[in-house]
This record gives structure tokens, C-alpha cells and sequence, in this order.
């Protein structure tokens, strides 16, 4: 079976460029364009690693995040941050996630971090 990747962005370009990508490499996706999209696709499609940007309207990456890791039924979802913020402060504050990619990315930085997180 393949793994299932919750992509969250709001930058629609973003969420397609990873969407074709990934399923290239036989991911599974499926795509949220703000925190509380996110919070119900994860309840409701229990993704194997969610990708989720932390500035985005609505509800921000941080406070997602808090919810997937407050409710019994995402919190073991492993959550990799994706942040257009580089200083040390800010990715201090990215508690409980598995991880943090800085934007604009590589693919192949995105592969590493599925093959670090997932194995």
C-alpha cells in the first residue's frame, strides 16, 4: 500500500508542485489549503506524514499542529514543518513537530525528509 502524505499550503502552486511530485514517486496525496482543512482531512483520511506551513490564514501552521498533537486520533501522525522562517527562534517554537524544512526547497530535500521520517 502506499504512503499517504497530507500536503498543507496555502500557496495553491506549492500544493501542486508537491502533489505532482510526490505521486511520481507513488505517493498517496491528498491536500489542505489552511490549518483547519488540514485538522479534518487528517481526522478523516489518517495520513502517514502531514507537511504543513505555518504561516497561513486561517488558522497558522503552530496552532494545527497543537491540535493534531491534542487529539487521540492524529497525534502519533508524524508533522514536518514547512516555514518561509530561517532564524533559530522560530524553529525553536515548532514543538511537537518531527521536523522542519525551509522554503523554497528541493525536491530532493522533500524525499529525505519522507525517508528520515518514515523510514
Amino acid at each position: 500500500m502506499d504512503k499517504k502524505i497530507l500536503v498543507v499550503d496555502d500557496d495553491e502552486n506549492f500544493v501542486q508542485f508537491m502533489s505532482f511530485n510526490l505521486e511520481e514517486y507513488g505517493y498517496q496525496v491528498i491536500t489542505a489549503l489552511n490549518g483547519i482543512d488540514a485538522f479534518d482531512r487528517a481526522l478523516n483520511e489518517n495520513p502517514d506524514l502531514i507537511f504543513l506551513d505555518i504561516m497561513m490564514p486561517l488558522e497558522d501552521g503552530y496552532s494545527t499542529l497543537l491540535k493534531l498533537k491534542k487529539s487521540h486520533k492524529t497525534k502519533s501522525i508524524p508533522v514536518v514543518m514547512l516555514t518561509a522562517k530561517n532564524k533559530v527562534r522560530d524553529v525553536c517554537e515548532l514543538q511537537g513537530a518531527d521536523g522542519y524544512i525551509v522554503k523554497p526547497v528541493a525536491f530532493k530535500t522533500i524525499l529525505a525528509k519522507i525517508k528520515e521520517v518514515l523510514g
